[in-house]
């Protein structure tokens, strides 16, 4: 063969291959987009159902969009794998395992694209529906997890990773096509509260201040994590039980976002305390699932305002701070160890001598997160 001929059947070669990726190779690219970011409890039935029962997965809440970009601008067979995987889970040392996956049906890419979300994947009748066949669960990993799973439908707390793969006809992976999300569940699931008063029924605390600052505790706060409560004060006016209580007028209510504490106010916003009325209060966690909103009640605490007219005295600076110095050790868990002692002599912070009024700021700080306790020695 001439050395022309070679050199237009070499370039006959190289224009086909260059054509040959849009017509024999799928050329697609994708992105995931998490519509739950302030989620911190994942229902698995949200995702799928691993008992493969009837369950009309249509109604699945709104959880990701996965797009998909066709880059070879001619129509592409395909289909989309969504994977759920165990990135860290240490209470059953469990890591980078795959729970469970969903793979669509193979279908036609288009050359303008296409946009999906799980709830399109779970329906049937779609071009892209589930593909029953080559979706499941791993049995090992979900043996792991069923017990966990059957009493409370929950995934434990850890980190889990969605992993979003586009296939071609031939269920081979395209290289282009594949992302990934990670997700941190930390499942909370109680609301203490700290102070002022005591648990409903209980000795009937009386407080000096009409503006009160109220605290609590609660689980399951990560770093960057967003968290919200709403707190409610009654008037319990006669009622014979706390939840009684509860359902009366609300002389204050209030949606506080990350922080455990919040201070009754002297505005508007609240109708004043009355001297020598009794008051319950009770805070809520508003808890973001794949279902929904979630609810934690606390339980519900009493006191009473002081009326010194009427020989109703409220704690003093003494006793407010004793108590407080109770609660911390309740929060830290040392109340036990600090049994029968008593604080003696002056009280030095960082060295330096400090008055009950700057200890009480101080120790205000320490019951609403603003400084955290390292160690507590006993001298």
């Amino acid at each position: 063969m001439r050395t022309g001929s070679r050199w237009c059947l070499a370039c006959g070669l190289l224009a086909a291959l260059c054509m040959w990726p849009a017509h024999g190779r799928a050329q697609v690219t994708v992105n995931f987009i998490w519509h739950q970011p302030d989620m911190q409890t994942f229902y698995v039935a949200d995702f799928i159902d691993l008992a493969q029962e009837a369950v009309d997965t249509s109604l699945h809440p709104d959880l990701f969009t996965v797009i998909l970009t066709n880059i070879a601008g001619v129509d592409q067979e395909i289909s989309v794998k969504v994977t759920l995987k165990i990135q860290n889970l240490s209470i059953l040392q469990l890591s980078d395992s795959d729970l469970a996956w969903v793979q669509s049906k193979v279908f036609t890419l288009e050359p303008q694209g296409l946009q999906i979300n799980n709830r399109d994947l779970s329906q049937e009748g779609q071009k892209y529906s589930i593909d029953t066949g080559k979706s499941g669960y791993d049995e090992t990993t979900a043996e792991a997890l069923q017990d966990i799973i059957l009493q409370t439908g929950l995934l434990p707390s850890g980190n889990y990773k969605f992993e979003i793969q586009v296939l071609d006809v031939t269920d081979q992976p395209i290289l282009s096509a594949y992302t990934e999300h990670t997700i941190f569940v930390s499942n909370p699931t109680r609301v203490d509260l700290v102070g002022p008063g005591t648990e409903f029924g209980g000795a009937l605390p009386v407080i000096a201040t009409n503006t009160p600052q109220f605290f609590w505790s609660t689980d399951a706060i990560a770093s960057g994590l967003h968290y919200k409560f709403r707190i409610r004060v009654v008037k319990v006016e006669g009622a014979a039980s706390a939840e009684e209580a509860m359902q009366g007028f609300a002389v204050w209510e209030k949606f506080v976002e990350n922080q455990t504490t919040e201070i009754y106010p002297s505005s508007v916003e609240a109708i004043a305390l009355e001297a020598g009325e009794t008051y319950a209060w009770q805070v809520e966690r508003l808890v973001e699932t794949s279902s929904g909103t979630h609810e934690i009640w606390s339980e519900i605490f009493w006191f009473r305002l002081e009326d010194p007219t009427a020989g109703i005295i409220g704690a003093g600076i003494e006793e407010e701070v004793s108590q407080m110095v109770d609660q911390i050790q309740d929060l830290q868990g040392v109340a036990g160890e600090l049994e029968g002692y008593q604080p003696t002599g002056q009280v030095l912070v960082d060295g330096k001598p400090m008055d009950l009024n700057a200890l009480r700021n101080l120790l205000e700080q320490v019951l609403s997160g603003q400084i955290q306790i390292i160690t507590i020695i006993i001298r």
